[in-house]
């Protein structure tokens, strides 16, 4: 134990060991530790400090005050789906004439497009947020624009260094200094815009009726944080230790019913809980069929509603793993032949996989190789898939080395999504594994154990 781990037990009190294994994760001052342990919401940082955030707040106080038709538009993972829902619930206590709608993946796929502008056209809409989704939508934001509808994007995927167009760009990592981003997902920005707004709404006292709490949301934003792998450190780790809490309570209808199926009993709710039973049955539906059936579940007033609407989510999750465990045995077939594996990543397509559980495989077979792995499905002249990585490897940027084959594509470090032309596929795949083995070189072939320290056995 060093001289800091030594002083660092000696003001917090802690054990040299607890210090320690605090000390080799980056918390280096007993104020970093104190937050860590026993932070609260009053210590989550100012909503204003996330970029474009005020301008947000001001179009939609706008919006509120001519009673424009809002339109939300997220995406079909829990991130987005519960992101939806929390500006839905928010939106609609302030009097708003709101309308959600969530992409259908086997139809339209990942991301805004030009038929969404169609339709909120045809609905007579003006304002447009879009959730987990947007950042790099140049056409619709631009098609949205030359029909007078304006555009805000509540994203955390990479950002380009130009500009959508977009009237707000609520995006954490549109901040460069990544010491200075706040590593949300989608449902904890939707959070952070309904904090601002209403700060907004306070300083001019145009509540709808009374003051609205914000803590009642915090069970949603446990359920996308945790279902979006984003790291539950700083403000991540402050909203999930309280949204577990809310979740306990099962003030929410439709969660108590999801609750009920996951064969969870009442009382404490716990992360792995909400990672392996609550979340899997929420992306069941945008997996499998669409992801409308979730945000009705977790929006409904109606209980009887709510449980048909859970049963329903239990029958597609064990659809979803029994496909999914099929898939996974069909790709290990295709690998066997030749483990073991060249040193570069994994890219398999075939026609007709499932393409709502294609990320979920590419997890699966990342784990089992130690290799980032990208998963596509072959139908007519259209490939789709979706990629997972490994520690220290950034797939979103290897990924880029071969974007001129890709028709779309977008994520970030750890998940991407893709599609291209049947006709690019063999070029795409020899380009994707080929870049990759550059940047493999550095993490070796085999998966690394950390050890932190060595243990007296009566610790």
């Amino acid at each position: 134990m060093g001289a800091e781990v030594t002083s660092l037990s000696q003001v917090t009190g802690l054990s040299l060991t607890t210090c320690q294994l605090l000390f080799n994760r980056g918390f280096r001052s007993a104020e970093e530790i104190s937050q860590f342990l026993y932070g609260t919401l009053k210590d989550l940082p100012d909503p204003l400090t996330l970029p474009d955030i005020g301008k947000a707040v001001e179009r939609i106080r706008q919006a509120l005050s001519k009673k424009e038709k809002i339109f939300l538009f997220g995406d079909y993972d829990v991130d987005g789906v519960t992101g939806t829902a929390i500006l839905k619930l928010f939106l609609e206590s302030q009097g708003a004439d709101v309308h959600p709608l969530l992409p259908n993946r086997f139809e339209e796929g990942y991301g805004l497009h030009d038929r969404v502008i169609d339709e909120v056209e045809a609905k007579k809409g003006t304002l447009l947020i879009t959730i987990d989704n947007g950042t790099k939508a140049y056409g619709p934001i631009q098609k949205a624009r030359e029909k007078g509808i304006d555009v805000i994007v509540l994203d955390h995927h990479e950002t380009p260094e130009e500009e959508v167009g977009a009237i707000a760009l609520v995006n954490p990592k549109k901040e460069r200094d990544e010491s200075k981003q706040l590593p949300l997902c989608s449902a904890g920005l939707a959070f952070y815009l309904i904090a601002a707004l209403r700060g907004s709404l306070r300083k001019s006292q145009s509540f709808n009726t009374t003051e609205p709490a914000l803590t009642p949301y915090l069970d949603l934003v446990a359920l996308g944080t945790i279902a979006d792998l984003v790291p539950l450190v700083g403000v991540n780790r402050l909203l999930v230790r309280e949204g577990l809490k809310w979740l306990a309570q099962s003030g929410r209808i439709g969660i108590k019913a999801l609750k009920g199926v996951s064969s969870i009993k009442e009382g404490a709710v716990s992360a792995g809980q909400v990672g392996f039973r609550l979340a899997p049955r929420l992306n069941a539906a945008g997996r499998l069929e669409h992801a409308s059936i979730a945000l009705e579940l977790l929006t409904t007033g109606d209980p009887s509603r709510a449980q048909e609407l859970a049963v329903q989510l239990e029958e597609m999750n064990r659809r979803r793993q029994t496909t999914e465990e099929e898939i996974v045995n069909q790709a290990v077939e295709i690998l066997l032949p030749s483990e073991p594996l060249d040193w570069c990543a994994i890219a398999l397509a075939r026609e007709e996989w499932h393409e709502g559980v294609l990320g979920i495989v590419a997890a699966r077979l990342a784990e089992r190789y130690f290799r980032p792995t990208i998963v596509l499905t072959i139908n007519k002249e259209k490939v789709k898939g979706s990629g997972r990585s490994i520690r220290g490897f950034d797939l979103h940027a290897c990924l880029a080395e071969s974007a001129s084959f890709l028709d779309k594509w977008g994520g970030h470090k750890a998940a991407v999504g893709l599609s291209l032309k049947k006709e690019n596929l063999e070029a795409f795949l020899k380009s994707f594994r080929e870049t990759s083995r550059t940047h493999l070189a550095p993490l070796g072939r085999t998966p690394s154990l950390p050890i932190d320290l060595n243990l007296p056995f009566s610790d």
